[in-house]
């Protein structure tokens, strides 16, 4: 799966209803990092321990596309450790690091929110 950005990767197998294997480099050490997304969890993950940054949604401008890449997206991002996300973080304010259940459970809800009363209607058409 191509995304713009980690958090991506996290919530659209649940929209499209498929698995996605994931890679991606950390920014920091360039170290490989590899999921499999499932609609309902993260399957696999290596290396163990893997992290997400994200900035305050508050900062995000998701008016148009090219606005929210520039605002969020340039600032989520997987990280194979709490050292190497720490020096990112630290050289991009007002970002944190989210262990990786908590970045798919935030997810989890933005799909809910925005986009709840057709995934409940594809649920119970799914019986």
């Amino acid at each position: 799966m191509w995304t713009w950005c980690a958090a991506d990767t996290l919530f659209l197998p649940k929209l499209l209803g498929v698995t996605a294997s994931v890679e991606s480099k950390a920014p920091v050490t360039g170290e490989a990092i590899t999921l499999t997304v499932s609609p309902a969890a993260v399957e696999s993950v290596q290396p163990d321990g893997v992290l997400v940054s994200m900035n305050s949604p508050e900062a995000w401008e998701t008016n148009l596309a090219m606005r929210l890449i520039v605002t969020a997206c340039h600032y989520i991002h997987f990280f194979s450790s709490a050292q190497s996300g720490g020096e990112w973080t630290d050289s991009h304010p007002n970002t944190v690091l989210l262990p990786l259940d908590r970045a798919f459970a935030y997810g989890e809800r933005q799909n809910r929110r925005m986009f709840g009363t057709v995934l409940a209607e594809r649920a119970s058409t799914a019986k």
